[in-house]
């Protein structure tokens, strides 16, 4: 798949080397070889299209190969907001909407849903600190207690997403995030 990805005539315009955007990033793992992974710029994408209403989609897809020869997605949305108001929860959702029914599933089912790649899993990450979380240490139970009540809340409990037979949800990471091996 990384290879294809690689190769691909559209896909190939959009590969960057680092998930980031205005401060906030998702970093890859050191112990990750740059063969067993891809990024995806997609918004990047959708910016190219130059459609009359660009689809909203979030920033990157990070395809990662496991030592098993499956992939496991990282679809990923950053955020550099000082507070709560700074997103909207329809937006954000229709982002990873987007990114899964139209990118994923339409306009290249072809490489995501062939039956010569297993996709093991996927993640889907809202990866934002507008409660300034990242500069403090707090457990994951205090973070989620933080986040009670809260928008972010409202947006990891909207419909999961389907993507072939399972479902996904969106989950709330500080930045910056390490993207480990499967």
């Amino acid at each position: 798949m990384i290879s294809e990805i690689r190769n691909h005539s559209e896909l190939k315009k959009i590969l960057v080397e680092d998930c980031n955007e205005n401060n906030v990033e998702a970093t890859i793992s050191a112990n990750i070889d740059k063969a067993d992974f891809v990024i995806l710029k997609i918004d990047k994408y959708y910016n190219s299209l130059f459609l009359a209403d660009t689809p909203k989609s979030v920033d990157c897809l990070i395809v990662l190969r496991c030592d098993d020869n499956t992939f496991r997605l990282f679809i990923i949305e950053l955020k550099d907001i000082k507070n709560l108001a700074g997103f909207s929860v329809k937006e954000i959702y229709q982002k990873f909407n987007t990114t899964l029914h139209n990118f994923l599933q339409e306009r290249f089912n072809d490489i995501f849903f062939s039956n010569n790649y297993i996709i093991k899993d996927m993640k889907l990450l809202f990866v934002t600190d507008p409660l300034n979380l990242q500069n403090q240490t707090y457990t994951m139970n205090q973070i989620k207690n933080r986040i009670q009540g809260t928008k972010i809340e409202i947006l990891l409990l909207m419909r999961p997403f389907k993507f072939g037979n399972k479902y996904y949800s969106i989950s709330y990471e500080v930045p910056n995030p390490l993207i480990q091996n499967c």
